[in-house]
C-alpha cells in the first residue's frame, strides 16, 4: 500500500513541477509578447501561494534562476 501511495506522490510532484516548469520557460521566452508574459506570470504566482502542492520545489526553481527570482521574489512565501 505505502509504495502505491508513493507512487501517487511521485506522479503528482512530477506532474505539478512539469506545468510549472511549463509556466517559467513559457514566461522566461515571453519577451516578444506581452499578453502570453502577462498569463505566465499570473500562472506563476497563483502556484507560488501556499497553499499549492510542492511549493517548496516551485520555489526551488524561481531561486535557481537569477531573472524568476528578480520578477517573483515578492511572491515567495516567508
Amino acid at each position: 500500500m505505502k509504495k502505491i501511495e508513493a507512487e501517487n506522490i511521485i506522479h503528482a510532484l512530477t506532474k505539478e513541477m512539469n506545468n510549472f516548469v511549463h509556466f517559467a520557460t513559457g514566461y522566461l521566452k515571453s519577451d516578444d509578447n506581452p499578453q502570453a508574459r502577462r498569463d505566465f506570470h499570473e500562472l506563476i504566482v497563483a502556484k507560488l501561494k501556499p497553499e499549492t502542492a510542492f511549493t517548496a520545489f516551485k520555489i526551488w526553481v524561481v531561486k535557481s534562476n537569477p531573472k524568476l527570482l528578480k520578477e517573483f521574489a515578492e511572491y515567495l512565501p516567508q
